[in-house]
């Protein structure tokens, strides 16, 4: 796609590898502080010189163990120094990282092992107790790494220089409405604006998403390539979230609305101070506009965000930004993204109407593992299909409306499920609802509602649902017709509901 030249003409890439980005910050800030923070309590510090040397001579003892540049390597780790020690030292010797999240289960690593053709991995021997290593070892790859292995330092040998449009990373989409499809970003895609960025010591800054997640890589390589001070969670605690947040008085977060919604209700069960929290840039799941005004009332200036593991950052708002716009918009399209709404024969819809995204920038994916996905998911010019539903308000701040496929089609009349449940979050007694389709002989699908009620002993009923909804305007045809009552819901390890696992529970 000839986009990305007219990027790299513009000046958006730097002419670095992730590796060579990580070297120049570890010799011009060493002291710089990575804080890995386990969900069992325990704390390692890391100087980011200390990490980085470190990392070298794991990259020696992985060439002498006939690891190579270019090769695909699985890694299935939460965030921790050693995970990120093995990876810088992949970086350094020029492999391409898979990150898969520790939650990922046999078909999908299988999946991802097929498609990259991987045959080295690194895992954590042990995860909330499933057996990864022996896991890993049973898909007959034929190098695995346990991070408790003891890797003798050696001298790296430099490969030859890699080219920073080459591959840097597979990162596989969360699958909760599709397949998993392997994201293939390089070096450029994945460094745009983070080697560059002034360090900034008075922020500290709390990343939360878990491994695997294309949020967390960045969070990851924000502080291993500009500096300052970042605590690092390897897995989501509410609990140890807030007594970070108390501890180390950080004041910059990002996560999803299961992040924020569950940290403000441990804050306030357990009394904990979270005020030197400032900003929380929300996303990576629809975000109901309580949950921003509930954020702000505590003090904490929240904004919504929009992007995929294809394109990280498509829109977003900022503390900057009206409080309405924060909370009822998906921000602006961030510098150097062009964004178009087309119509199902990709041509352009009029202003106001709703149609699907399509966009093009910097950070883009250059393309799926799977090539024969390309084919369906860029329009002529280099245009990503996102296939997600959205309009523009008249000040051209973007409202993402919905799915392409979360949409119920109910006797031939299209449902937004996001409508539904933003309508549904409402009601005093739901906690958290998914609306999905269910399946029927006659209209073909209905409105179906899986809630988690907020007091077991006072349950909502359907009845009492439809009443609400109808208070509020929702049209008859896409009132809730099913009620699913559960204690939870089937997760990616970004929180974000599996919905295909609703509709058709294993």
């Amino acid at each position: 796609m000839p986009t990305f030249n007219a990027w790299r003409e513009l000046g958006w890439y730097q002419d670095l590898t992730i590796g060579e980005a990580i070297a120049h910050a570890a010799s011009a800030r060493p002291d710089d502080a990575l804080v890995f923070a386990s969900s069992d309590g325990g704390v390692v510090r890391v100087p980011l010189g200390e990490l980085h040397a470190r990392a070298l001579g794991t990259a020696g003892a992985l060439q002498a163990r006939g690891f190579t540049a270019d090769a695909h390597v699985i890694v299935q780790a939460p965030v921790d120094a050693r995970s990120t020690e093995l990876l810088i030292a992949l970086w350094t010797i020029g492999a391409v990282v898979v990150p898969l999240t520790a939650t990922a289960g046999a078909d999908e690593v299988a999946h991802a092992l097929r498609e990259t053709g991987a045959t080295r991995a690194v895992v954590v021997p042990e995860w909330r107790g499933r057996d990864l290593l022996g896991e890993m070892r049973a898909h007959g790859v034929a190098d695995v790494i346990s991070l408790t292995d003891d890797l003798a330092p050696a001298p790296v040998r430099p490969p030859e220089r890699r080219d920073a449009s080459a591959d840097a990373c597979v990162l596989y989409t969360s699958g909760s409405t599709a397949a998993p499809k392997g994201v293939r970003h390089t070096h450029e895609t994945l460094l745009v604006g983070l080697a560059a960025l002034p360090t900034d010591t008075t922020t500290t800054t709390l990343a939360a998403f878990p491994a695997g997640h294309v949020a967390s890589l960045i969070g990851l390589l924000r502080p291993l390539t500009a500096g300052g001070t970042t605590i690092l969670m390897d897995r989501w605690s509410a609990r140890r979230a807030a007594e970070l947040i108390e501890e180390y008085r950080v004041n910059v977060s990002a996560g999803t609305p299961f992040f924020l919604a569950t940290l403000l209700d441990e804050a306030e069960r357990a009394g904990r101070d979270i005020s030197s929290l400032q900003r929380f840039l929300c996303g990576a799941a629809p975000v109901p506009p309580a949950l921003v005004e509930r954020a702000e009332a505590a003090g904490i200036v929240t904004w919504r965000s929009y992007g995929s593991t294809e394109h990280p950052a498509i829109a977003t708002s900022g503390p900057d930004h009206p409080p309405a716009k924060r909370r009822n918009t998906d921000g602006m399209p961030v510098p150097g993204v062009e964004l178009r709404l087309v119509d199902e024969a990709g041509h352009d819809v009029p202003a106001g109407q709703e149609g699907e995204i399509v966009v093009r920038g910097p950070k883009q994916f250059v393309g799926y593992q799977n090539p024969d996905a390309d084919r369906t998911a860029f329009l002529d010019g280099g245009w990503f299909r996102t296939g997600d539903l959205a309009r523009l308000d008249s000040d051209g701040y973007l409202i993402v409306t919905d799915r392409v496929k979360d949409i119920i089609i109910r006797g031939g009349e299209n449902i937004s499920a996001r409508e539904v449940e933003e309508v549904l979050l409402a009601h005093p007694a739901v906690q958290e609802v998914a609306v999905a389709a269910v399946a029927d002989p006659v209209f073909g699908e209905l409105v179906g509602a899986f809630v988690i009620a907020r007091d077991p002993s006072a349950v909502p009923t359907l009845a009492e649902l439809v009443d609400h909804a109808r208070a509020r305007g929702l049209a008859p045809h896409k009132l809730p017709e099913r009620l699913t009552l559960v204690d939870d819901f089937p997760r990616t390890a970004a929180g974000k509901v599996r919905k295909r696992e609703l509709k058709s529970p294993s």
